[in-house]
C-alpha cells in the first residue's frame, strides 16, 4: 500500500484510493479539522483563524468535537447505544464557533463557573480546561495582533510581513496547519460593514501591495497561508447568500486585484471561497471565479477551501473548482452519486484530492513544526511596530505631543483596555494586552481615571465603535454608551477649561463633525492589537511621531458615501451601483469634501515633497514595456523631529475612452528622515498602472495619451506633479468596435469597407446613420444595416476579418 511521502507518491495514491476515501478527504472531519487516513500516511490538518492571532473560540470548538468523538468511541467500545449524531450525515455550518461562545471564556481561563451553567456545559468546561492548558506552548497564551485596517494605515508592506511572521510562528506553536484569513483582502466598500476592520483598504492598489506581504510572512515560517473571502464579501447582512450585482470591470479593477497579487506575488497556498453570490452564482459554486479566473488565468495551483458553510450545493461546488468543503461532518451521498453517474468527473475529483494532498505535504503537521514555543519578544515587537506606524493623528491644535509630567485624566472603560480587535473570526481570547492607564503612567505620575481635578491639564477620552462578524454596524457612529460618554466628558472638560484628546478605538469611520470643535487633538488607533496602548502613549508623549495614513476615507456623514443608497441591499440583492467609484474615487468625482481624505494623517514634523521628475528624458513610456517607468521626487523633513512620511503617487488620465476616476493610487513609499534631512524617493509604474479593464475587449486596455503623475501625502494634498506620454498600440484604434462616427470621419476607413464589401456597402447610408446612431460599433452596424449578403456565410465572416485586419493597419491620428 502506498504511503504519502512526497509529490511523486500522489499518482499512486490516486490509483489506490476508493471514491469514498477521496470524497472523505474533501469534506471536513469536524469544525476545523480534515479527515485522517493513517493507512495512507495522511494526517488530519487543523484549519483555524487567523490574521490577528490564534482564535481560541474556534479551537474550543475543535477540542469539543474531539471530546465528543472520544465519548462516542467509549460508548461504542462499551456497547452502549449512541444517543448523538454520527460523524457523517450531519450538516454543519458553524464558521466561527458561535455554539461554544456562551462558555468559551470559562474554558480558556479559571473564571469561576456560574451556578446557572447547565450541568452538561459544566462537565465539558471541566474536561476541556486541561486540554486548553496542554495546548498552550509552555503555558503561553496567544498574542493579539492588529487587524487589516490598522495595517493598511501603516502603508508599509514590511510591517505587514513582520506581523504575518509573528502570527504564523504562534499558530505553529499552537499546532495549527492552515492559518485562515492571512490575509483578508476584501475591499472596504462601506464603512458600516461589520468586518470592515479586518481588511486593508478601500483602495485596490494599497490592498494589493499589503496582501501578498502578509501571506509571504506567514508561509516563510513553514505555515500555510489562506486569503479570504474570494470574492467581494463586503457585508454581513444576509452574508450567506446575498446576491451582489457587480459588473466585470468593477470586479477586475476594484475587488480582485488584492487576491490576484496574493496568488501571483504572495504565492498563497489556499484561497477561501466566500458566502455571497456574484451575479446570481454563489462564490463557492462559481466556475468562472474559481476555475477560469483563479486557477486558469492566474495559474493558482493551491487549494480552494470554502468559507464555513458556504457550499450550498456540494456537486456544483466541486465542479466549479471548490476543493475542500468545510466544516464537517456533513453528508456525502450526493457526491458519491455524482461521481458514480459522471456528473463529477474522476479527473475533477482527482484534481481536488491532489490539491488536498499537496497541502498536507506542505503542512507543519507533515513537515515538522519549526516553532514549538512562542517568542514573546518577537510577537510584542511586531504588534508594537504595526500599532506605532498605523495609529493616525487626525487633528492636532498644537496640544500633542504632551510633555512628560502632564497631569491627565483618562475617561472611559476603553482606557483600561482597548478593543484590541473585533469579534468573530478575528477574535483573540487572551490576557495579553496593554492598558492606557498603565502606559500613560510611564510618562506622568498624575493619572486620574473617569474624573478630573482642578490641577488636571488634559482630558483624554477613549471612545469606541465595535465591529463584529455576523452583523453590520447599525450606523456610522460610536457605540451608544461610548457616544454618551464622549458627549458628557467633552462637556465637562470644556466647562472646566481643560484641553482634550479623543482617542478613536473604532472598527471604521464614525461621524465626528458634531464633536470636532471641542476636540484639541484626535488620534485614531483603530483596533490596535495587544500593544496598542503602549504605542498610543508613546505617540501622545512624543517618543514616536505618528506616521499612519488613512486607508479609508472618513466622510462627514454616512449619506455622503458612495454606497449609501446601495448597502446592504433589499430582499437578498445588492446593486454595486457605484461601480469603480469606491471610496476617494467617488468623493473626487462628485466633488464631495470628506472630513478626512484617503491617505491623510498628521505628523509632529513637517515635510516637503517637490521636484517630480520622470527619469525617461523623453517623458514617454511604452504601453507594452517590460521595464518600469521610474518617477523621482525630493522629500525633506522641514521640522525638528525625526519622523516618517508616506509619499503617494496618483495617476490621472487627461483623456480616456472609458470613464475613469479623477485619480488613482498607483505608487507609495514610506520614508524616515532626520530633522533637515532630504532624500530622493523613486517610485515605479508599469503599463498595468495606466490601464482600465474593458469588458468588450475582455482585457486590460492601456490607452496611449498624456497622463499626469500627481504626488503628495494624501489624495487631497498634491504637492508635486509630472506628466508622461504613454505610447504604443491603441486598443481603441480603428476596428470593428469603433463607433461609426469615427469611421465616417476617416476617408481611408470608409475606403477599406468599400474595398472589401464592394457595392453592398453604402457610404452615404453610413454617414446618414451617424446623425442618430453615431456611437454604434462598426461591426454591429454592418450586421444590422448592410443588406444583400448572407451574414451566416463564410464569405461574410472572411470579409469582416479582412476589414478588421486592414483597419488595424491604418495610421493613428
Amino acid at each position: 500500500m502506498t504511503k504519502l511521502t512526497d509529490e511523486s507518491s500522489i499518482p499512486a495514491l490516486l490509483r489506490e484510493m476508493t471514491v469514498e476515501e477521496k470524497i472523505d478527504l474533501l469534506i471536513g472531519r469536524s469544525s476545523f479539522s480534515t479527515a485522517e487516513m493513517p493507512k495512507y500516511g495522511i494526517p488530519s490538518l487543523i484549519y483555524l483563524d487567523g490574521a490577528t492571532g490564534v482564535n481560541m473560540l474556534q479551537y474550543v470548538c475543535e477540542l469539543l468535537a474531539e471530546e465528543i468523538r472520544r465519548e462516542k468511541k467509549e460508548k461504542k467500545n462499551e456497547g452502549q447505544p449512541d444517543d448523538g449524531p454520527a460523524d457523517t450525515g450531519v450538516e454543519s455550518s458553524n464558521e466561527s464557533g458561535a455554539g461554544a461562545m456562551a462558555f468559551v471564556k470559562y474554558i480558556v481561563s479559571d473564571t469561576p463557573l456560574p451556578e446557572t451553567l447547565p450541568e452538561r456545559f459544566r462537565e465539558l468546561v471541566l474536561k476541556l480546561r486541561p486540554a486548553v492548558r496542554a495546548l498552550r506552548p509552555e503555558g503561553e497564551e496567544p498574542g493579539c495582533f492588529p487587524p487589516g485596517m490598522l495595517l493598511g494605515a501603516a502603508w508599509d508592506p514590511d510591517v505587514v510581513y513582520q506581523v504575518g511572521e509573528a502570527v504564523a510562528r504562534e499558530a505553529m506553536a499552537y499546532k495549527i496547519d492552515v492559518l485562515l484569513g492571512t490575509p483578508n483582502t476584501n475591499i472596504q466598500r462601506d464603512p458600516k460593514n461589520g468586518r470592515v476592520f479586518e481588511s486593508f483598504s478601500e483602495d485596490p492598489y494599497l490592498s494589493r501591495r499589503m496582501a501578498p506581504a502578509f501571506s509571504r510572512g506567514v508561509q516563510d515560517q513553514g505555515m500555510i497561508a489562506d486569503v479570504k473571502h474570494f470574492a467581494a464579501n463586503n457585508q454581513e447582512t444576509l452574508r450567506a447568500g446575498i446576491d451582489e450585482h457587480i459588473d466585470e470591470r468593477t470586479l477586475r479593477e476594484i475587488y480582485l486585484p488584492g487576491f490576484e497579487a496574493t496568488v501571483k506575488e504572495g504565492k498563497v497556498q489556499t484561497v477561501m471561497s466566500a458566502y455571497n453570490s456574484i451575479n446570481g452564482v454563489p462564490c463557492a459554486q462559481n466556475r468562472w471565479l474559481l476555475t477560469e479566473v483563479l486557477k486558469e488565468e492566474w495559474g493558482f495551483d493551491g487549494q480552494v477551501v470554502s468559507d464555513w458553510g458556504a457550499v450550498y450545493d456540494q456537486v456544483e461546488a466541486l465542479n466549479a473548482g471548490n476543493d475542500l468543503d468545510m466544516p464537517g461532518p456533513r453528508g456525502k451521498d450526493k457526491l458519491y452519486q455524482a461521481v458514480s453517474d459522471g456528473t463529477v468527473s474522476m479527473e475533477r475529483l482527482d484534481d481536488a484530492v491532489s490539491r488536498m494532498l499537496n497541502i498536507v505535504l506542505k503542512s507543519p503537521k507533515f513537515r515538522g513544526r519549526t516553532y514549538q514555543t512562542i517568542d514573546t519578544e518577537l510577537s510584542r515587537n511586531a504588534a508594537y511596530r504595526a500599532a506605532s506606524e498605523g495609529i493616525t493623528l487626525l487633528k492636532n491644535d498644537g496640544l500633542l505631543p504632551l510633555k512628560r509630567g502632564t497631569k491627565v485624566a483618562l475617561y472611559g472603560p476603553l482606557s483600561q483596555r482597548f478593543m484590541d480587535s473585533g469579534s468573530g473570526s478575528a477574535q483573540v481570547d487572551t490576557s495579553k494586552t496593554t492598558s492606557l492607564v498603565t502606559e500613560t503612567a510611564r510618562y506622568t505620575d498624575a493619572v486620574l481615571t473617569d474624573r478630573m481635578e482642578p490641577e488636571t491639564e488634559v482630558v483624554i477620552i477613549t471612545s469606541g465603535a465595535s465591529g463584529q462578524e455576523g452583523s453590520d454596524r447599525p450606523a456610522m457612529d460610536f457605540d451608544p454608551a461610548d457616544k454618551e460618554l464622549l458627549q458628557s466628558a467633552l462637556r465637562e472638560a470644556k466647562e472646566a477649561g481643560k484641553k482634550t484628546v479623543v482617542i478613536l478605538n473604532v472598527a471604521g469611520p464614525v461621524e465626528l463633525e458634531a464633536f470636532l470643535e471641542d476636540i484639541d487633538a484626535l488620534l485614531c488607533v483603530f483596533f490596535p492589537g495587544m500593544e496598542g496602548a503602549r504605542a498610543a502613549a508613546d505617540i501622545m508623549f512624543g517618543t514616536v511621531s505618528p506616521s499612519g495614513k488613512l486607508p479609508i476615507t472618513f466622510p462627514k456623514k454616512y449619506r455622503d458615501t458612495p454606497t449609501a443608497f446601495n448597502f446592504p441591499g433589499e430582499y437578498g440583492h445588492v446593486n454595486y451601483g457605484e461601480g469603480i467609484f469606491v471610496g476617494y474615487r467617488y468623493y473626487d468625482f462628485k466633488g464631495i469634501e470628506p472630513l478626512y481624505p484617503f491617505g491623510y494623517g498628521l505628523s509632529y514634523s513637517r515635510f516637503s515633497i517637490r521636484d517630480a521628475v520622470v527619469q525617461n528624458v523623453q517623458k514617454t513610456y511604452g504601453n507594452e514595456s517590460s521595464e518600469p517607468l521610474r518617477v523621482t521626487v525630493t522629500v525633506k523633513n522641514e521640522g525638528n523631529m525625526k519622523a516618517k512620511e508616506v509619499v503617494q503617487l496618483y495617476v490621472h488620465a487627461r483623456k480616456s475612452t472609458l470613464l475613469r476616476p479623477d485619480k488613482e493610487l498607483k505608487g507609495f513609499a514610506k520614508v524616515e528622515l532626520e530633522p533637515g534631512e532630504e532624500r530622493k524617493v523613486t517610485l515605479e509604474l508599469r503599463p498595468r498602472d495606466f490601464a482600465s479593464y474593458d469588458t468588450r475587449l475582455h482585457d486590460w486596455a492601456c490607452e496611449p495619451g498624456i497622463y499626469d503623475l500627481l504626488i503628495g501625502n494624501s489624495s487631497r494634498n498634491i504637492t508635486a506633479q509630472a506628466e508622461v506620454e504613454l505610447t504604443g498600440a491603441d486598443p481603441y484604434g480603428l476596428s470593428l468596435y469603433t463607433p461609426i462616427s469615427r469611421i465616417a470621419a476617416r476617408e481611408d476607413a470608409v475606403a477599406v469597407c468599400e474595398e472589401i464589401l464592394g457595392s453592398v456597402f453604402d457610404r452615404e447610408k453610413l454617414k446618414s446613420n451617424v446623425i442618430y446612431f453615431g456611437e454604434t460599433p462598426l461591426g454591429e452596424y454592418m450586421e444590422r444595416y448592410v443588406s444583400g449578403v448572407d451574414k451566416s456565410s463564410d464569405i461574410w465572416k472572411e470579409s469582416m476579418a479582412k476589414i478588421k485586419e486592414k483597419l488595424a493597419m491604418l495610421p493613428e491620428y
